[in-house]
């Protein structure tokens, strides 16, 4: 969402250069920053940037992106104020009065109830105090998670799923302590019982929503296996997925090869 407010005046843009508030400083927010022409000011509500944790941190080709991010943070065009609430320390009125433009690229700052029975039993929780808890929200750092048990079920088939998926089933002492993972969960995850995370979505493999390098480096964690239901994979047509473009095409086809292995793992096992 963008609030802009003439940027039309070239003239003016020759002399002082543009300034432009970015309301949220994660991966979407610090996009913004492309243009070196430009000066920016990212206001965050906690006291430190967020495009540097490992919500996806364990994928070598998103470290690069990291790296990426903090290049341009560290711009000496670019200013990071934080602890800074919109709409209570400042309005956004008063931001639009001082820049020439106002990006919004925060996330969500509550959860979407469902209304249905059972979501406010114990140990239901949400993905962003979840993800928030394993990335050092001031808010979710002290979330009551039970990992005694051996089985954790995730509902939703998007790139967030995958990553809540990897965190609990990552090695924590040999990965995730060498990422940026706060202390307080890297301790509990280390003396997690979890053993089986079911993903859950409504509808079929042709609707997931994560991406390829998700799903893929899923299936490589070690000491893991992944296993889908082959009854839906078969019955994608070939003509379908010869028809679907590039990128999910190459998704489709990885999550029927995943699909056809586990379901080979399960008929040896069930000869045993």
């Amino acid at each position: 969402m963008v609030c802009s407010k003439h940027l039309s005046q070239s003239a003016q843009c020759l002399q002082n250069p543009i300034r432009i508030a970015v309301v949220g400083s994660g991966p979407s927010g610090l996009r913004i920053l492309g243009s070196h022409k430009h000066l920016y000011i990212l206001f965050k509500r906690q006291g430190k940037p967020n495009h540097a944790k490992p919500q996806r941190g364990l994928v070598v080709c998103q470290l690069n992106v990291i790296n990426s991010f903090t290049t341009t943070a560290l711009n000496k065009r670019v200013t990071f104020m934080g602890n800074i609430s919109i709409g209570s320390d400042i309005s956004l009125q008063q931001i639009r009065d001082n820049y020439n433009a106002v990006v919004l690229c925060y996330g969500a700052a509550q959860d979407r109830k469902l209304n249905i029975e059972g979501e406010d039993v114990s140990h239901v929780i949400s993905a962003r105090r979840f993800v928030g808890w394993y990335n050092g929200v001031p808010d979710d750092r002290d979330l009551d998670i039970d990992l005694n048990c051996e089985t954790a079920v995730i509902i939703g088939q998007g790139n967030v799923a995958i990553d809540c998926a990897r965190i609990l089933l990552t090695d924590s002492q040999q990965i995730l302590s060498n990422t940026d993972i706060t202390k307080h969960s890297l301790e509990k995850l280390s003396k997690s019982n979890i053993k089986n995370v079911y993903i859950i979505g409504r509808r079929g493999p042709m609707q997931v929503s994560f991406t390829i390098k998700e799903f893929r480096e899923l299936t490589k964690l070690m000491n893991c296996k992944t296993i889908m239901s082959s009854e839906e994979c078969d019955q994608i047509p070939q003509t379908i997925l010869e028809s679907l473009e590039r990128p999910k095409k190459r998704l489709t086809e990885l999550i029927i090869k995943v699909s056809k292995e586990s379901s080979t793992d399960v008929e040896k096992n069930a000869k045993k």
